[in-house]
């Protein structure tokens, strides 16, 4: 496969998205810009949510095409993975709404340009490897657990990746959050393996992560319906959702506020329409 928190007192703007079909999975893309507008995924049509609370297609999906993750510039272009079911193909939405395909190996890019991929098949579980600009190894290779530099680190199966404030790759490998430096330094950040919930699911782990400017880590915990943060390598839970919604992902805006995008899954349903969350102490 290649692509590439103390209990919550209140919620705020709780905006409801209907989507018109049942989702195979849910999507853990979610992105705030510099206006503090958030950008989401369906898995497969992208929508922006106004400071009002308004919804509004930003760009249309296809069917059986999908959107797992967004990534977000300085510049608040938006990037995301199309995939179906063969190939994946990476595009870019400028913040005037244009939307092209670009010839990137990933959505995931440092200040230079170059882009950091997951190589992994999570059915034969032997390798997982961090790919810069699509071929060079960054680190990893046998599937585990181990860290250090380059190959001699070992990565297990990584949902979701972000590049945080500092420059550095984090991931969410089930159930830890590590992070990856530029010249290959594999380091495990936590494990969220915590005190599940009593109504926890018996499928999932940890999606989603997002690293605010002072290093603070939130990581969407869908198993145990719930949103962790990571501060000081110490994991507490900072929200909590109420079933049937799970969250995927989740997204730091501009002002240090906190946004998580929650799937639908009533038993013995499948994945149903996604919701956008903005969270606070």
């Amino acid at each position: 496969m290649l692509y590439a928190y103390q209990v919550i007192r209140r919620l705020l703007l709780p905006f409801v998205l209907i989507a018109p079909a049942a989702l195979a999975h849910p999507s853990w893309g979610i992105v705030v810009n510099r206006a503090g507008e958030v950008i989401y995924s369906d898995l497969v049509t992208v929508w922006k949510l106004d400071a009002s609370g308004h919804a509004r297609v930003l760009r249309p999906g296809v069917d059986g095409h999908h959107v797992h993750e967004l990534a977000i510039d300085a510049e608040d272009n938006v990037y995301g993975p199309e995939y179906d079911g063969t190939t994946t193909r990476i595009w870019k939405l400028t913040p005037s709404g244009r939307s092209t395909y670009i010839n990137a190996a990933s959505i995931w890019r440092d200040r230079n340009g170059n882009t950091y991929s997951v190589d992994e098949n999570q059915h034969t579980q032997t390798t997982t490897r961090i790919l810069k600009n699509g071929t060079q190894l960054l680190a990893g290779g046998a599937f585990g657990h181990a860290d250090g530099t380059g190959a001699r680190a070992k990565l297990g199966h990584i949902v979701a990746m972000t590049i945080g404030p500092d420059g550095a790759l984090y991931v969410t490998d089930d159930p830890y959050v590590r992070r990856i430096s530029l010249d290959g330094k594999v380091t495990t950040i936590a494990s969220c393996d915590i005190p599940g919930a009593r109504d926890a699911l018996d499928f999932g782990g940890i999606f989603g992560l997002a690293v605010a400017k002072n290093g603070d880590i939130y990581v969407a915990d869908l198993r145990n319906r719930r949103v962790l943060l990571v501060h000081d390598r110490k994991v507490t839970t900072f929200a909590t959702s109420t079933g049937p919604w799970l969250p995927t992902g989740v997204a730091v805006g501009p002002r240090g506020e906190v946004w998580v995008l929650e799937a639908q899954y009533p038993r013995p349903a499948t994945w149903l329409a996604p919701r956008v969350r903005k969270l606070t102490r």
